[in-house]
């Protein structure tokens, strides 16, 4: 049985289509006269019995299957000795290093703290390849994440409306968007809304640094330099460096002592300071001021430009 298409709009015959095995309702064996004796019949009857063609279709199944299994059983034999390695592998080998994970650079593990007065943080990711589901997304929780209370677009160039590449790892320059108050959250790599590969819980703080003040004559300038930080993160080896217009410290303090000497014992959480500098020796074209904490090399904050130094000579 073959079936047919009619003639088209433009009066074009119909075509047949390919034959499809569905398209098969009987066998017919055809055989000679001089042939057709009862064992010929036997022998066509057979042949074309429903009956005898499943029968060979099954053996050919499972003739197949068979194959398969065996194939199967050759790889499975092969792993086996591997598989038993990686069960007994102890922590901290190549196993657990594979494990989802969130990365916040530059942080204390025990205890991370990210600055949303920074000009950028850098999260980093990976997963293994077995759990690379893509699209998957960065995305910030309040608190430990437990509420499932999240902020849409609370990590600049991140979230569900921006997934990550659909690499296993990697990392991102983002930022925070602005608004959002000191205190704990959590960030969760995940698709949307599951499964969860992996979270990482942090402090967000925010610290301010500026020239708070100037005066000025010919031979001297004089900045008084302010600067505040969450209180619960300042450090007494919290440090305000200043910068020439080469990018040079010129100046730099500890800012729980206002000093170059030993800092104090207990951290200053926001203060002011004078600093005066005298023409002889300057370099022209301004300065910058940067908060760094605990003294390391990551700037949290960084002064706003608003001294017109070109206007005041300086």
């Amino acid at each position: 049985m073959v079936q047919y298409q009619p003639p088209n709009e433009f009066g074009q015959d119909g075509y047949a289509t390919v034959l499809k095995d569905g398209d098969t309702v009987a066998v017919i064996t055809a055989i000679k006269s001089d042939q057709c004796d009862s064992a010929a019949i036997t022998a066509a009857i057979m042949a074309n019995s429903p009956v005898t063609a499943l029968s060979a279709k099954l053996a050919e199944i499972k003739a197949q299957e068979a194959t398969d299994q065996a194939a199967q059983d050759a790889r499975l034999e092969v792993a086996e000795p591997m598989l038993e390695k990686l069960h007994d592998a102890p922590t901290g080998s190549a196993v657990t290093d594979q494990a989802a994970e969130i990365i916040l650079s530059g942080t204390n593990a025990d205890d991370p703290v990210l600055w949303a007065s920074a000009a950028a943080s850098e999260i980093c990711y990976t997963l293994p390849s077995s759990q690379n589901i893509n699209p998957k997304a960065i995305v910030l929780y309040a608190g430990d994440g437990s509420s499932g209370s999240y902020f849409p677009t609370g990590i600049q160039r991140a979230g569900f409306e921006d997934p990550l590449p659909a690499e296993s790892q990697g990392c991102i320059q983002t930022t925070f968007s602005p608004g959002l108050t000191d205190g704990l959250y959590t960030i969760k790599l995940q698709k949307q809304w599951t499964p969860i590969f992996a979270t990482k819980t942090f402090y967000l703080a925010n610290a301010n640094v500026d020239f708070s003040g100037y005066a000025y004559t010919d031979r001297q300038l004089s900045l008084w330099i302010s600067w505040s930080v969450t209180r619960t993160k300042a450090t007494p080896t919290d440090v305000v460096k200043v910068y020439n217009s080469e990018g040079a410290v010129i100046y730099w303090l500890y800012t729980s002592c206002a000093c170059q000497d030993e800092p104090a014992q207990t951290a200053s959480y926001a203060g002011e300071v004078q600093i005066s500098l005298l023409r002889s020796g300057t370099h022209p074209g301004g300065y910058d001021i940067g908060f760094f904490p605990a003294g390391g090399e990551f700037e949290a904050a960084n002064a706003p430009d608003w001294i017109d130094w070109k206007a005041i000579g300086w």
